[in-house]
């Protein structure tokens, strides 16, 4: 296995964490990559064919970073006061927070994308155009009088 290096943010090389496989379980994995997809036995581990009752996302836990922020003295002790894992709580009522938004925004572009297909038709007038405001001309002032 080769030694493979990766940099730190300060630049120094570390080395990779590789994991370490029993030499079992590599030649088990050997001789079942040879095999085709018809040979493997699945008899342990039926097809499923029923995703109804599938939930996205059942497993996913999203890439935490350690960050350092200010927050008012009364907000941390609220959440501190309703027990342990109050930095969690804050990050759910964070997610929360962002989640709304995000539909907010979604809604205000679905209502202008509407607003914008729907172009309603301009009343076109047979009359003679209206005179601009402003001045009149002395021809106008005379017929007036």
């Amino acid at each position: 296995m080769s030694k493979q290096f990766e940099l730190s943010p300060r630049g120094k090389r570390l080395r990779a964490k590789q994991p370490r496989i029993a030499s079992e379980l590599m030649a088990e994995l050997a001789s079942l990559s040879k095999l085709s997809d018809s040979e493997i036995d699945l008899s342990d581990m039926p097809e499923e064919l029923d995703w109804t009752n599938a939930v996205v996302g059942k497993y996913y836990r999203p890439v935490k970073e350690q960050i350092s922020i200010r927050l008012d003295a009364d907000v941390v002790a609220w959440f501190k006061a309703h027990g342990k894992g109050y930095q969690s709580r804050v990050n759910e009522a964070l997610r929360h927070y962002v989640l709304a938004c995000n539909r907010a925004t979604q809604k205000k572009a679905s209502r202008a994308k509407s607003a914008s297909n729907s172009v309603q038709p301009v009343a076109v007038s047979k009359s003679k155009p209206a005179r601009a405001k402003g001045k009149t001309t002395k021809r106008r002032a005379r017929n007036h009088v």
